[in-house]
């Protein structure tokens, strides 16, 4: 038998009376990587009745050793088992906003214990320009005269096109596996030759944005599928995505490292050593980040499992 056939909503609730203090009630959570604990821990926090375990996918073989499965789809093996006292916290990626982009996506939009980001991933979530001044404060002891809001949009404007057609793309792919098939790995690479300066990256991105839109490969497909992209508009602003924050559905890595993390490197390097390592420890830590940070949806998702009274 294996060890998951164990893990029932009775047996984790259970596990209270192993406590010192067993008032609360048990939930274990499972989540994706270690860098996601602190971020679902402290969006778990206002729970005040519950107590969660938040940790990674381990399984133990029959020799006795450890692995950690990592990543989405390990986690989906479990939804069979959860429940109030077991759920499972995931990066929404591109689930939410198209229609079987994995085999488990309507599982995970059906099943009310498998808790998404809403977002792409937390990263997204926890660049929240409120957030990012947080951190910028916190590491220079100033207050920040950087428009994080005003660069968020910017960006957010200048790859939106690029973020419709590849999901029209995506789309039109699943349902007939025909079509012009712009890839996750065309728009990341597109998105990835984004270079600015924190002084004039409105110019930088307007430029970016014009050199796609002109592309002679590129050109075409936006005249062609444009009445599909404005469907796919009205699709994304359904989970609060649009022109102003589409930063929120590009992939989270590449909003960190290479353009968040550089802006702060870029202001903060002068004042700090070590500025980057700091930066990313602090972000991924989420000491910073608060209540009112935590998307719309995604606090719904938990309100309607472990209602605040």
């Amino acid at each position: 038998m294996e060890l998951k056939e164990y893990i029932t909503k009775d047996y984790i609730y259970n596990t209270k009376y192993f406590r010192e203090q067993n008032t609360l009630i048990p939930v274990k959570v499972l989540v994706e990587g270690d860098d996601d604990i602190e971020f679902w821990k402290k969006v778990l926090s206002k729970y005040k009745n519950y107590n969660f375990s938040i940790a990674t996918n381990k399984v133990i073989d029959s020799k006795g050793a450890t692995t950690t499965h990592y990543g989405k789809d390990a986690l989906m093996k479990w939804t069979s088992l959860l429940c109030e006292n077991f759920i499972i916290c995931v990066d929404a990626d591109y689930d939410l906003v198209i229609d079987n982009y994995h085999s488990f996506t309507n599982m995970l939009r059906a099943n009310k214990y498998v808790i998404s980001t809403v977002y792409y991933s937390i990263e997204n979530v926890l660049c929240h320009p409120d957030n990012l001044s947080k951190i910028e404060k916190e590491l220079t002891k100033k207050d920040s005269s950087f428009d994080y809001l005003d660069f968020l949009e910017q960006l957010s404007s200048s790859i939106y096109d690029l973020l419709l057609l590849f999901v029209v793309a995506k789309n039109e792919y699943i349902k007939s596996h025909k079509g012009f098939n712009f890839t996750i790995m065309k728009f990341k690479g597109i998105v990835n030759s984004l270079k600015f300066r924190n002084n004039t990256y409105s110019e930088d991105f307007k430029s970016f944005s014009d050199e796609y839109h002109n592309n002679k490969t590129l050109k075409p497909l936006f005249d062609k599928y444009e009445k599909a992209m404005n469907t796919a508009d009205i699709v994304l602003c359904g989970y609060n995505c649009n022109d102003k924050n589409a930063y929120r559905l590009i992939q989270g890595h590449f909003l960190f490292d290479r353009t968040v993390s550089c802006v702060m490197h870029s202001i903060c390097s002068s004042i700090i050593t070590e500025s980057k390592s700091k930066i990313k420890n602090l972000f991924y830590n989420s000491t910073t980040f608060d209540d009112t940070m935590i998307p719309d949806l995604l606090e719904k998702q938990l309100n309607d499992i472990y209602m605040v009274s």
